[in-house]
């Protein structure tokens, strides 16, 4: 299994409504999704749920993901 490439220059931040409802707030540099990007300029992030709030208050991270599918899968 590769290494994960985290996204260093990104903050990521959730904010949880009175109704139940949630959004992330999004902050990266694109400058470093560039430098990570695929020949054809295409790029896939998974985002996951810190265990704890950052010092900065970043509530999630950011890292590319490698998934390849396999040739002979129908779906």
């Amino acid at each position: 299994m590769p290494e994960r490439k985290y996204i260093q220059k990104c903050k990521i931040v959730e904010k949880v409504f009175e109704d139940s409802g949630y959004l992330l707030n999004v902050y990266i540099n694109v400058d470093e999704l560039v430098e990570i990007a695929d020949p054809n300029g295409w790029l896939n992030l998974t985002i996951a749920k810190r265990r704890e709030p950052s010092e900065k208050g970043a509530t999630h991270y950011a890292y590319k993901n490698e998934f390849k599918p396999k040739t002979d899968d129908p779906f």
